[in-house]
């Protein structure tokens, strides 16, 4: 089985960003601008300036926000907002929208030594948001980039960093800090979060509050979408770094296609989870779930400093994996099994 490039460097981030993570967290005062509806965790005040950009709406005005710090685990931080005319998204579909992200990342990665490494979609506050990672292979550095409409406003946040340090744990802290001030929840039914899809699926019982990402890429078998949920507890407050579930919604019923064979896809699937975090496996076993077979693995990471103990249950269309990343010498402590034996599978 042939997985898409974009869901290896997902994980491969996920990992590092988690190891970075455990070793230190340093969150900052957020800056708050009332005009801009925003707060955010710049590392130092930033500093302010506008850009008139032409469009077929006419002229318009970026207000950017930046920091460039001296000593710093990223080159660049920046939020920048622009406003369009008044009633300008009321009747944009959310395809519409994304098309709106589309359109303006590309108008700022038009070279052909850009390089995307995944494309993933969000909300704030019930608003629709997407984030764009790209490699700049002729200057040699790393951009992500997070969009967001919110009402007749777009928001773009951005982090570049050099690329022997694009796992660093600022991004994250940087991005997860942006908060929206003064604006309603969107009003109207909310688009199904990502969470929420996956409880369709499986029920699990996360010790905390979880983050979810979600991605649309293309395998051997079609379109296909991956839900990624996580929590990461405080460093030190536990022996487990994280707890991952991850959802892979396959356009068919996979265990239909002629020559597929289950013990090779659990193969490949182990095969891919090593090869995207760099790891070594320690041992592998067949587990049954509800009467669903599915293998288990256990994995050395960053030189053993880490166990990865991963559970997959493929079902049909779907698979479901289980994580949980732990210190060396903690591996199948109580916290770990109560959440992985808290695993109920919904849809057989």
């Amino acid at each position: 089985m042939k997985i898409n490039s974009c869901i290896l460097i997902f994980f491969s981030f996920l990992y590092t960003q988690v190891f970075s993570q455990a070793l230190s967290h340093q969150p900052k005062e957020k800056y708050q601008n009332e005009a801009g509806r925003f707060k955010v965790a710049f590392p130092s005040p930033p500093e302010i300036s506008n850009k008139k950009v032409k469009t077929d709406l006419g002229e318009l005005v970026f207000h950017v926000f930046q920091v460039e710090p001296e000593t710093d685990d990223n080159e660049k931080y920046e939020v920048s907002y622009l406003d369009y005319p008044e009633g300008f998204a009321d009747s944009l579909s959310i395809l519409d929208i994304y098309e709106v992200f589309n359109a303006s990342q590309s108008s700022l990665a038009s070279s052909p030594d850009i390089q995307s490494l995944g494309t993933f979609d969000l909300y704030l506050l019930g608003y629709p948001g997407r984030e764009y990672r790209w490699q700049f292979t002729k200057e040699n550095y790393f951009r992500r980039l997070r969009f967001f409409m919110v009402k007749d406003r777009l928001y773009l946040l951005s982090v570049k960093t050099a690329p022997d340090n694009n796992f660093n744990k600022s991004i994250n802290q940087f991005f997860n800090s942006f908060e929206l001030i003064n604006t309603p929840k969107k009003e109207g039914a909310a688009p199904l979060s990502d969470k929420e899809l996956n409880n369709t699926f499986f029920s699990i019982e996360y010790p905390g509050p979880t983050e979810s990402r979600e991605i649309q890429t293309t395998t051997e078998y079609g379109q296909t979408k991956l839900i990624f949920e996580g929590y990461q507890p405080n460093p030190g407050d536990e022996p487990n770094l994280a707890y991952f579930t991850s959802l892979i919604r396959y356009p068919m019923d996979i265990t239909k296609v002629e020559g597929f064979d289950l013990e090779t896809y659990y193969e490949n699937v182990t095969a891919n989870s090593l090869k995207a975090t760099q790891s070594s496996l320690i041992n592998s076993k067949e587990i049954m779930l509800e009467g669903v077979k599915g293998v288990e693995t256990k994995q050395n990471f960053k030189e053993g400093q880490i166990i990865i103990t991963t559970r997959i249950f493929l079902i049909k269309d779907h698979q479901i994996s289980l994580q949980v990343m732990s210190l060396r010498g903690q591996d199948g402590n109580e916290k770990m099994m109560k959440f992985i034996d808290s695993l109920k599978l919904l849809k057989k």
